[in-house]
């Protein structure tokens, strides 16, 4: 699955899937690569956003991304795995690139037992 920075996407509990992430509209001008990405996560009941813990582990199989080769540098790949029914998340990613430049951005993950 591919999604668009700062964006909301929708997942059932048991689903483990990659999801490629672009960020080149956003990459510094010139020929720089991502030399690195990480990702973290934080959770909350629904409609309880001032309630968040760390959920990293719960819904990420791995905080070290993967810079994607063959599509473009600009694309790092992580993977969502669990969370529970009824509750959201904030999934933090971390892109630093050759030249020095570093790029924080979100995504936001709904978990929802259909």
């Amino acid at each position: 699955m591919a999604i668009d920075r700062r964006k909301t996407f929708t997942k059932q509990p048991r689903e483990t899937y990659p999801i490629d992430v672009d960020f080149s509209e956003v990459t510094p001008l010139g020929n720089d690569e991502i030399v690195s990405a990480t990702a973290s996560a934080v959770g909350w009941p629904r409609r309880e956003p001032n309630n968040k813990t760390d959920a990293t582990s719960e819904v990420l199989l791995y905080t070290n991304l993967v810079v994607v080769s063959g599509i473009c540098s600009d694309v790092v790949r992580l993977q969502v795995q669990g969370g529970q029914h009824n509750y959201d998340y904030q999934i933090t990613i971390l892109v630093t690139y050759n030249n020095g430049s570093i790029i924080e951005d979100e995504l936001y993950m709904r978990v929802r037992e259909e």
